[in-house]
């Protein structure tokens, strides 16, 4: 082959991989799957307008929106990520530690089971007088408070933890809450005993090594664990969850591999069989209490996996206090809600936060409720909004 023909070839080479990402951009021939994380976040198109052109709005929309938009980048997005993780041992995920056996960790439940986020005796002994005013309050309407707290990943698997950071803490929120409120007479149910029982019972993983939150079998088990303990602070039979059978996969479902799926890389890790329960909810003679959840994230393979639409009535999640997510409605900020109207329609309130939460537990809910309910007041909301029936 001749020099010329070899540039020609070259020159037409270059030009067809330059071209490439903008036919991609622009039609999309070939199918990419999405990023994980936050970097599966997507951005806007730049504004076209004369007053963004000249105020510099424009120009710089239109390089993140470029940055972020080009053909074929979550391709080159997993190979840079994977590369940077197979060669160097680099991250590019935030708050993700790498533990053994490949096991992740978020870093805030590492955290909190070390103690690094204790929150101090002054502002816990203030929470736990809040919500033991607020269950008094609660009581007398004839309506239940239940506190839940779920064990972390690293306090429930901390056999995994790199070497350096397996110690728990000698003050932990989680170990301060527990040794007052049951003096306090404060309705609280901790999962982690149940959990040590479950891991002698069964092998299915609890917390699976690629996941941020607990496997789908282990949200069954919980499940359960709340239905039993409302049952049993308002003397009324909840309904019964059957596990009819289990499957069994190598391949995560749900959030059973949202830790790796933020990481963002080329392949896939093999993963430990893991239990996805098939469950019969039985209702015969069974009351079905209306529930308010305010919860972190874990709350979520309730709703996701039908456990809480199997075990209660309506069931709203006030999301981190901030979003109100009622089945069936539109999600309403927390700005736009009358709490009293959704007090007063509950007949169950759970507080529920994993160890990497707990030491906001609520989120500003209980100090809110508790003036309402106590002083007939709350902090002023800027606008109100009819709450969705569900």
């Amino acid at each position: 082959m001749s020099a010329a023909r070899t540039r020609r070839l070259l020159s037409a080479l270059v030009m067809t991989a330059l071209l490439l990402p903008l036919l991609q951009q622009l039609f999309h021939p070939v199918p990419v799957g999405p990023l994980g994380g936050r970097a599966a976040q997507p951005v806007p198109p730049p504004e076209l307008t004369l007053a963004a052109w000249f105020d510099g709005r424009l120009q710089g929309q239109a390089a993140v929106w470029a940055n972020v938009s080009f053909g074929f980048r979550s391709w080159l997005v997993r190979l840079n990520d994977e590369l940077a993780f197979r060669l160097f041992g680099r991250v590019k995920a935030d708050s993700l530690l790498v533990g053994r056996d490949g096991y992740l960790y978020a870093t805030a439940s590492v955290d909190a089971f070390e103690g690094r986020d204790f929150a101090g005796e002054e502002v816990l002994a203030a929470r736990l007088g809040s919500l033991v005013r607020l269950q008094a309050a609660l009581q007398a309407r004839g309506r239940t408070l239940l506190v839940v707290l779920v064990p972390g990943k690293a306090r429930t698997l901390p056999q995994h933890l790199p070497p350096a950071r397996s110690r728990p803490g000698l003050r932990t929120n989680r170990a301060w809450l527990t040794a007052r409120a049951p003096q306090a007479g404060l309705n609280l149910l901790d999962l982690e005993p149940r959990f040590q029982q479950w891991s002698r019972e069964a092998p299915w993983p609890l917390y699976g090594p690629h996941g941020f939150h607990w496997t789908v079998y282990a949200a069954h088990l919980a499940g359960d664990a709340v239905a039993r303990e409302i049952e049993r602070l308002r003397g009324e039979r909840l309904p019964r969850m059957w596990i009819e059978r289990l499957e069994l996969s190598d391949r995560p479902r749900s959030s059973d591999a949202d830790a790796l799926a933020g990481m963002n890389l080329l392949f896939r890790w093999p993963s430990p069989l893991l239990a996805y329960p098939r469950a019969r909810y039985e209702d015969t003679g069974a009351t079905r209490p209306d529930v308010l959840a305010v919860a972190d994230s874990f709350w979520w393979l309730f709703v996701n996996e039908g456990i809480a639409r199997g075990l209660f009535g309506r069931t709203q999640l006030w999301f981190y206090y901030d979003e109100l997510h009622t089945p069936d409605a539109p999600v309403v900020r927390r700005e736009d809600v009358d709490l009293a109207r959704v007090l007063e329609r509950q007949d169950v309130v759970v507080l529920m936060a994993n160890d990497s939460t707990l030491a906001r537990l609520g989120w500003g809910f209980v100090e809110d409720a508790e003036d309402l309910l106590t002083l007939g007041r709350v902090r002023p909301r800027t606008r109100l909004a009819p709450v969705p029936e569900g």
